[in-house]
């Protein structure tokens, strides 16, 4: 009962109205901010939790409460619902089932990124600008601000369905290289609210209308001078705001006009052209003597009612509708002139649109509040800016990432921020969670018990009592029965320590003048012992049986890191190592965390015992109360291991925003994450899910289904053959290839490219490192080597079967087994082509390294130009072989697979980031019969078609750190990894591949 009776102890005495949460002064004694209720403790003895109310949904909606549903592999409960990804800082749209969409503009992004669940699509244009129609189906985007064409997207397949190209008139350059004297650009893009049409508006007036599921032009019109607002619904009426063109011979970009260019507005009648009604802003001088004149409407923002009768004027916080036939004007909403300076309305200018019609065409949106278009009465004010509007108006998206129903039911409860802090109460039946507020939420049911009111930067629990020391000002404890009490000092979170009794608070002070100190108080906040320090603490940590502190202070050169005794706060172990975020696993052991990774360090000699990582872990870690496991992120993944020995447990995957926070359960059985997203995620680590990656394999657009025909090395997938021996590219190529016949293979480099024809192999491209099979040629290019275009023909290499490519540096094996290489592999030297091996079966390629399986099973490595092969100590015999970047696999004899070379990136499959020395196999795997690996990455195949993967796909901070089941590819042929980032395999008549990037 000790968990019900803090909850309720805290919804009673602070009467959820964040009571005792004012700073006080600095005078103010300890008892006199101590709030008591006699009648806590009577109420905590019989109380049970409040419940959360009932989920509301929006009557007809098929959009769910909660769009992360189902839970997560391994996840028992979510408690809370999710704000999605992350603030929304791009196009955005919004179904009308919730499906929010977003696309990221103005970026070398090409991703569009389905927000509920987290599905990207990968476009094959790079977007500058991008206008979502309405009901979320369709894109139009343009690909600079130069660019005269614009396409048509289908949502969510990113196909494209429509291209048109406007004619847009070019000038002469102006003093700017970049810029050009009356060249007409594309000035904005529209779509009709019913989203039947979509406007492009040039910069000298040229308006297009297109149809707004296919592209295809409807018609032209030739509008004056400006920026198109607004269209009426069906598209019909438009509301230009129009400015002077730019005079002779200055130089005319896209957007040059800016709100105090603005001449006034125009009502069109956007099939004939007609002008329904034109205002011109008055000019006025102005008190500046730098200033000649000062236009009336500057900072005014206008809008278009859905049937273009009226046009909406909002300035200084007073909205009038003006009637577009007879110029007539209504008063909406009247300011109070004292009050200019708050509210909505304040000094927004027009490019800023602070007035956005809603859909349903009788509210507006004013400064993130509902206005009634009619009464002017204000309704629900946003916390955030508005970022889309379903077309049936039901569900909105604000800016921060929240989702909310337009009507005030929102499709989120629980946190509205993100999680800064998590603790499981001792009876592990109650969590508590920090997001700027206290949450108390029933483990059991994911139900909030009482309303969050007490201010939270962040907490300490005790382990062994229901007690919270929180972060505040000032620090607040908060006991089982519901007592609050304040201190006279302010505590920060990292800064101090509550002992696992309960008994009593540790806490670095800076009392500036007078230096830093160490204090021990008790639960009146009364100091108990003390003890000066050199630097300013930045870190506080106990040990579970509150026997010793970890110190961290100062920063720098100057920082230090201590043990020291709770009994008598003396010193009993120092270094001078930056080791400012430690946990205690055991009296005698620590576990520090970072960037670099997971260090376990012995106390109190403070020698380091091991050291490991998975990703980039771990800016967020917790330890079990046993001191037996350990969980930590950096992103939005978790990763779990065991101490005592060492060894990766799993990867948790389901939150949508990065990690914040993490706590064990009491019994170590629960881990509750918290994230961005402000949801918690209980996950059950007693029986820890197998990692796997579940997206569906998807069909290469175009090109052959056999493997055999890509292009490998650097540029694996960048390039096929097609069935008539010729080249066509389909990625990034270091070279274009040349009209060439008869081809078999394709291989590219990073400043080259090769292919195999006729047995022999030509390359071409630069001369640099040998890579083209002949001696290097200067040239005056970027590097300072001569380029071939033509193709060379590699000397002595005959009846060639196979080719291999990286970097600068090829290989191709002949029929009869001879392996010829050439070009730089590591340093000292180039090779001309030469035979390195005989009798290879296979054959790889890293960046300073190069391996050969020869036909008896022995696998033979070298490095460097002349460098002469041997066979790598302690590998097995093997019957297959992949290389990455820096490290090589090999599948033995055994159908195991072994592993040697870097490992920071997850590539020995180990979920350590260890580098190993000599292969070692890579545990969980058996019966394998193919394998692939390209930069950090490598996958194999079992006998029963599965496909495992580990290793880095394109994003190191989200590296699969075990070998993971790759669902989508299950039942497929073939094996390969394209750009790093795609597992691909043949299916039936068509290469697919999987997105295996996490980040992706």
């Amino acid at each position: 009962m000790a968990h019900r009776a803090l909850w309720l102890g805290l919804s009673i005495t602070l009467g959820c109205s964040g009571a005792a949460t004012s700073p006080p002064s600095s005078t103010q004694p300890a008892s006199a901010a101590a709030p008591k209720s006699t009648a806590l403790a009577s109420a905590s003895a019989s109380a049970t939790p409040a419940k959360a109310e009932p989920k509301q949904r929006y009557a007809g909606s098929k959009f769910d409460v909660d769009p992360t549903e189902p839970l997560p592999r391994g996840a028992v409960a979510r408690c809370g619902t999710t704000k999605m990804r992350a603030p929304v800082r791009s196009a955005v749209a919004v179904t009308d089932d919730g499906h929010v969409y977003a696309l990221a503009t103005g970026s070398s992004s090409r991703e569009l990124r389905e927000l509920t669940k987290g599905i990207t699509t990968t476009l094959d244009v790079t977007p500058y600008e991008a206008v979502f129609s309405p009901d979320a189906t369709r894109l139009v985007l343009r690909r600079s601000y130069s660019d005269a064409k614009v396409t048509v997207l289908d949502v969510p397949s990113g196909k494209v369905v429509g291209e048109l190209t406007i004619d847009l008139k070019k000038g002469k350059p102006g003093k700017n290289a970049f810029v050009f004297s009356g060249t007409e650009y594309i000035e904005n893009i529209r779509y009709s609210p019913d989203g039947s049409l979509f406007f492009v508006l040039t910069t000298q007036g040229k308006l297009v209308v297109a149809d707004g599921r296919t592209g295809k032009v409807v018609r032209t019109r030739q509008l004056p001078h400006g920026t198109l607002l607004d269209v009426s619904a069906d598209g019909s009426r438009g509301l230009v705001l129009t400015s002077d063109p730019p005079p002779k011979g200055r130089a005319e970009m896209i957007s040059l006009m800016s709100t105090r260019d603005s001449t006034g507005y125009v009502v069109l009648d956007l099939a004939s052209g007609a002008t329904l009604r034109k205002e011109q802003f008055k000019l006025e001088k102005t008190e500046d003597p730098r200033a000649t004149k000062f236009r009336e409407h500057w900072t005014a923002s206008f809008a278009l009612d859905l049937d273009g009768r009226s046009v909406y004027r909002l300035e200084h916080g007073d909205l009038d509708a003006i009637d577009v036939a007879s110029g007539k004007t209504r008063s909406v909403v009247k300011r109070d002139r004292s009050d200019l300076f708050s509210g909505f309305g304040g000094f927004g200018g027009l490019g800023n649109r602070t007035i956005e019609l809603h859909p349903n065409g009788l509210h507006a949106i004013i400064d993130d509040q509902l206005v009634d278009l009619e009464t002017g009465a204000k309704g629900r004010k946003f916390d955030h800016s508005l970022a889309a509007i379903s077309k049936n108006h039901r569900t909105v998206v604000l800016r921060d990432g929240a989702v909310l129903l337009i009507d005030g039911v929102e499709t989120r409860e629980g946190h509205t921020g993100a999680i800064s802090e998590l603790g499981f109460l001792p009876e592990g039946r109650g969590l508590v969670a920090a997001d700027g507020k206290l949450h108390f939420w029933d483990v059991g049911s994911c139900d909030q018990v009482a309303k969050p009111g007490l201010n939270a930067r962040g907490f300490r629990m005790a382990q062994a009592a229901p007690l919270l020391a929180i972060d505040g000002y000032p620090t607040l404890f908060v006991d089982g029965a519901g007592k609050v009490t304040k201190m006279k000092q302010t505590l920060r979170q990292d800064s101090m320590a509550l002992a696992p009794d309960g008994s009593r608070i540790y806490g670095g002070l800076d009392n500036y003048d007078e230096g830093s100190e160490i204090v021990a108080f008790d639960l009146e906040g009364k100091p108990q012992k003390r003890t000066g320090v050199e630097k300013s603490v930045n870190r506080l940590a106990i040990s579970p049986g509150g026997t010793r502190l970890a110190v961290s202070s100062g920063y720098g050169e100057d920082a230090k890191f201590e043990i020291r005794r709770t009994s008598d706060l003396g010193v009993e172990a120092s270094s001078s190592d930056d080791m400012d975020r430690v946990f205690f696993a055991r009296e005698d052991r620590l576990i520090r965390h970072g960037y670099s990774g997971v260090t376990v360090i012995e106390v109190p000699s403070l020698k380091e015992l091991e050291r490991f990582r998975a990703g980039a872990c771990c800016q967020q870690l917790a330890v079990s109360k046993d001191g037996k496991r350990i969980a930590g992120s950096w992103d939005e993944t978790i990763n779990v291991w065991e101490l005592d020995p060492v060894r990766f447990v799993t990867t948790l995957r389901g939150h949508t925003g990065k990690v914040t926070a993490l706590a064990f359960s009491p019994d170590g059985t629960t881990l509750a994450s918290g994230s961005e997203d402000t949801t918690i995620l209980l996950w059950d680590i007693a029986s820890p899910p197998k990692p796997e990656v579940d997206r569906a394999a998807k069909p290469v657009a175009s090109g052959p289904a056999s493997l055999d025909r890509w292009s490998t090395g650097y540029h694996a997938g960048a390039a096929f053959v097609r069935d008539d021996g010729t080249l066509a590219v389909t990625g990034r190529l270091a070279t274009p290839p040349p009209a060439l016949r008869d081809v078999k293979k394709i291989a590219g480099g990073t400043s080259a490219t090769c292919v195999l024809a006729g047995g022999g192999v030509s390359c071409w491209g630069s001369t640099g490192g040998g890579i083209l099979g002949i001696p290097e040629e200067k040239g005056a290019t970027k590097y300072g080597w001569k380029e071939r275009a033509t193709p060379v023909a590699v000397p002595t290499v005959t009846d060639a079967v196979a080719l291999d490519m990286w970097t600068a540096y090829a290989c191709a094996k002949e029929k009869a087994g001879a392996l010829v290489c050439w070009g730089r592999l590591g340093e000292p030297g180039n090779d001309a082509p030469r035979r390195v091996l005989e009798r290879v079966s296979e054959f790889g390629l890293g960046w300073n390294q190069a391996c050969a399986l020869r036909n008896d099973g022995d696998v033979m490595c070298w490095s460097g130009g002349g460098a002469t092969p041997v066979v790598v100590p302690g590998a097995p015999k093997a019957s297959h072989l992949a290389l990455g970047d820096y490290h090589a696999c090999a599948v033995g004899k055994d159908k195991r697979v072994y592993c040697w070379g870097q490992g920071m990136s997850g590539q020995m499959g180990d979920g350590l980031g260890r580098d190993w020395s000599k292969p070692t196999a890579v545990e969980g795997l058996s019966d394998v019969v193919a394998i692939a690996a390209h930069g950090s990455a490598t996958c194999v195949r079992t006998e029963k078609d599965d496909v495992f993967c580990w290793g880095d796909f394109g994003s190191r901070d989200q590296s699969l750190s075990i070998p993971t089941l790759i669902k989508g590819l299950r039942g497929t042929k073939g094996l390969a990894i394209f750009e790093g980032e795609r597992a691909c395999a043949e299916s039936k008549n068509a290469l697919v591949c999987v997105d295996v990037g996490l980040g992706r």
